[in-house]
């Protein structure tokens, strides 16, 4: 079976490229001296986290607690969630998830804090939490400075909660447009976490023991921070438009594509494929070399997907593309792979044209 056999849209990954990415990756946290501990949250699947911990990854990063479930039940036993996990809703599922793993909680607010350790209490157990600080990115975290102590100070002393270890995310890195960029944002990352960690144990006379960094683009800066313990990059697995424009990744190392047709072909420099907004995540470019809402591969800059209703994907078409006609195949780059991942049931795994095995997108929709 080959790729032209395939139905479309359908989510294809290259798994010779995917090998190469989770080598590479693995590779940059062995010389670090690092942890790595890849989020999951971009795959959601059992099937690449089994690749990425039988090269080595210590662990797993997970989003929600919904996706630690469907990890845990896969047999794996070591797993960080990394969105702060709070309401009795979720609060009653922890202790099921503790029978099968060890879990690490992330959160930045006493009231998270608050209710984990209830629960902490409830079960005769101590569950390990990471504090969350902000590094510039300015989503979650506390202020990365002496006024964390007092929360600091108050999760310590929660007699539910062991708090290991400090935890930052710089996504300014995804505004990089050169190496030294990234590597600015990488340092600051890591220094940043290292700062507050060193600081934590000199009030609290608490070890402290870990720091938890590292996005894709800046992971290979980040994770060479002396005092860094571990790095948590996602969407290297596959590549997508945010990591080229940041010049980490190249079109030709991304893994994952969307297989398309192209089904009208109403004038000549215009034509609509199968995959819309709900093949392709809405999500536009914010790079100026990469505009639309992907990377077409082999007719990039002549075909760009300019706009996206549910089930069309509206193409420009110029130049050496206009020959282009219905029936015709595209694979496409998306602009931010993750959520692009949790529109597909399965995932498709091919070695250059040859269609090798699909895959399930096991914590597909699990958002809670």
């Amino acid at each position: 079976m080959t790729l032209n056999d395939l139905d479309t849209p359908s989510f294809i990954v290259d798994v010779d490229k995917l090998e190469r990415n989770l080598r590479r990756m693995q590779d940059i946290a062995k010389r670090a001296g690092v942890r790595l501990r890849p989020h999951t949250k971009t795959h959601k699947s059992p099937y690449i986290a089994k690749m990425q911990v039988n090269l080595g990854a210590g662990g797993i990063t997970v989003a929600k607690l919904s996706e630690a479930l469907v990890m845990a039940d896969a047999g794996f036993d070591d797993i960080l969630i990394t969105c702060p996990v709070y309401g009795a809703a979720k609060w009653e599922k922890i202790p099921a998830l503790l029978d099968k793993a060890q879990v690490t909680f992330n959160l930045d607010s006493l009231e998270v804090a608050e209710g984990l350790n209830a629960v902490g209490e409830k079960i005769g157990k101590r569950l390990r939490v990471y504090l969350e600080v902000d590094c510039g990115m300015g989503r979650c975290g506390m202020p990365a400075d002496e006024r964390v102590l007092p929360y600091a100070e108050a999760v310590a002393r929660m007699k539910g909660l062991e708090l290991v270890g400090i935890l930052t995310w710089g996504g300014q890195a995804y505004r990089a447009r050169t190496p030294e960029e990234r590597k600015h944002w990488g340092g600051l990352e890591g220094e940043t976490g290292v700062r507050v960690a060193q600081m934590v144990r000199a009030h609290l006379g608490l070890p402290v023991p870990e720091v938890s960094i590292g996005c894709t683009p800046s992971a290979e800066f980040s994770a060479f921070v002396e005092g860094v313990t571990e790095i948590r990059p996602g969407s290297y697995v596959f590549g997508e438009i945010n990591h080229i424009g940041t010049g980490c990744v190249t079109p030709q190392e991304c893994s994952a594509t969307v297989l398309t047709t192209i089904f009208s072909r109403p004038r000549p420099d215009h034509a609509l494929c199968d995959a819309g907004s709900k093949s392709l995540i809405a999500e536009p470019s914010h790079w100026d070399d990469y505009p639309g809402y992907g990377y077409v591969l082999d007719h990039h800059p002549h075909v760009i997907v300019h706009r996206l209703n549910e089930e069309h994907g509206w193409l420009k078409v110029s130049g050496a593309s206009q020959g282009l006609k219905i029936g015709d195949r595209l694979r496409i780059i998306p602009n931010h792979t993750c959520p692009t991942v949790n529109l597909y049931d399965e995932m498709v795994l091919c070695r250059g044209e040859e269609v090798l095995q699909t895959i399930p997108v096991a914590a597909r929709g699990k958002v809670q």
